[in-house]
């Protein structure tokens, strides 16, 4: 397993985004849980962000894409507004243990 961050590097209601290896990804917490994803959208396969910080929107239950708008449930990754309704962000495991995110590959 490779280590992603530590723990307190993701507030509650925040959106992260790392690199690990070869891997472009987006950690988000949510009511107190983590989600992971790649940082793609399935609109174009293009960067949901290029910054360290990804783009919530202000309710804090969606990943905003930077490129084209499109709204992703931080819960599940499903698209619910804009040009890829349906369509999903590709979800990565991600492990806590002492303090520390690990990407379970």
């Amino acid at each position: 397993m490779k280590i992603v961050c530590r723990d307190e590097d993701v507030a509650e209601g925040d959106a992260r985004r790392f690199f690990v290896g070869n891997n472009n990804l987006i950690v988000a917490r949510i009511n107190g849980k983590l989600h992971a994803y790649r940082n793609e959208c399935p609109h174009m396969n293009l960067p949901l962000t290029n910054r360290s910080k990804a783009l919530i929107n202000k309710e804090q239950n969606h990943l905003v894409c930077a490129q084209h708008a499109a709204a992703f449930a931080i819960e599940n990754g499903l698209c619910v507004n804009g040009p890829c309704v349906g369509m999903e962000l590709e979800p990565v495991i991600i492990e806590s243990d002492n303090g520390k995110l690990y990407l379970n590959e």
